[in-house]
């Protein structure tokens, strides 16, 4: 009997897809090109269980490490589409990817494009990743900080410390960035990034390869203190490389609400109940209660204290500056906005739907 066989790179993506599956998400791989000759550029797409027209999504773009897709970078995709309602993509990415070469982060770019033509998003995204997938998160923050608003990497091998691993870029010190690395990960990582590159100064850039993750990490964080970036970095005691997926969530969730909200998760938490709250009345057609409560809403956010925000930031350890303050407020004043917008467009559906529905 004759044996079929097949190419690698197709049972990769064939394994990544029913690994996807398995987990029960609504996973759609789109495929593209080739490159290096066993991954595709192509990605998963998830998208939360409903639409809601009136609404702008947030992407979420999830970076995997060197082994692709693993189970527990499913705990984290299904978070941010299942419980922050949110557009996710996890693409697979080419040799080298983590230094962005092979045009890795246009790539990224790319598929945003793509997606705003399809859906309502956001004019940013947030980025997060772990080992393989922090080096690239981080790295394409610092490159294209006009994207992001905000990011997470974790147990990278290598961080933007000079040369071909990248440098700090000033016009990402305002983003959010939450970095950690577990305290007992003592694996070197550099000399093989750099047999990974194209750049011939990369593989001569040996100074540096005898750090280990946790060495590099503490590098890193050394820099972002120097260059009074808004940041956050935690090193997990008694973790090694993998870092379990409820303490990557909770800690890559601070960053991404900040940079969605400007709130950090116990005051997001009560508006959102707020809101939700509103919502509920709406449904139940107490239509003049719930116009009431959004009054109630809005005179809330107004007396917001920024004192009280800033002892909340320092009491979580994050450290700030004037430009993340200010990018803060103004997330905090869309979320409301837009909060209220929608909640004011349903209430409007409600009492008049033929006529919404004309005028829409």
């Amino acid at each position: 009997m004759k044996k079929t066989l097949y190419h690698p790179a197709f049972l990769a993506v064939i394994g990544v897809f029913f690994l996807f599956q398995d987990a029960k998400l609504k996973a759609v791989p789109l495929t593209g090109t080739t490159q290096q000759g066993f991954l595709y550029r192509d990605y998963f797409l998830y998208l939360p269980q409903k639409i809601d027209p009136e609404k702008t999504y947030w992407l979420v773009v999830y970076a995997h490490g060197a082994q692709g897709h693993l189970a527990q970078d499913l705990t984290i995709i299904k978070y941010f589409s299942e419980q922050k309602d949110c557009i996710v993509i996890a693409p697979n990415f080419p040799r080298g990817y983590q230094l962005l070469e092979h045009d890795s982060d246009q790539r990224v770019i790319e598929i945003f494009d793509q997606l705003k033509k399809k859906y309502h998003l956001h004019n940013k995204f947030f980025i997060l990743g772990h080992s393989a997938g922090g080096q690239f998160a981080h790295r394409f923050t610092l490159k294209h900080p006009d994207l992001i608003l905000g990011c997470e990497a974790c147990s990278s091998g290598t961080w933007a410390t000079g040369g071909v691993y990248h440098s700090l870029n000033q016009e990402a010190e305002g983003i959010p960035i939450a970095i950690g690395c577990g305290a007992e990960d003592h694996g070197q990582i550099g000399e093989r990034i750099a047999l990974l590159s194209q750049s011939n100064d990369a593989k001569k850039d040996n100074t540096i390869f005898s750090w280990t993750r946790i060495e590099w990490f503490k590098k890193f964080e050394a820099e972002l203190e120097k260059k009074k970036f808004f940041y956050k970095s935690v090193s997990f005691l008694g973790e090694s490389h993998r870092i379990r997926s409820k303490e990557q969530i909770q800690f890559a969730l601070e960053a991404f609400l900040l940079g969605t909200s400007g709130m950090l998760p116990n005051e997001e938490a009560q508006y959102e109940s707020d809101i939700a709250a509103i919502q509920a009345d709406i449904d139940a057609l107490r239509l003049d209660q719930a116009q009431e409560s959004i009054k109630k809403l809005e005179l809330k956010s107004n007396s917001r204290s920024p004192m009280e925000f800033k002892n909340s930031l320092t009491l979580n350890n994050w450290h700030f500056n004037d430009q993340g303050l200010r990018q803060c407020t103004e997330a905090f004043n869309s979320f409301i906005k837009e909060s209220i917008s929608v909640l004011q467009k349903k209430i409007a559906n409600q009492r008049n739907p033929l006529q919404y529905s004309v005028l829409n």
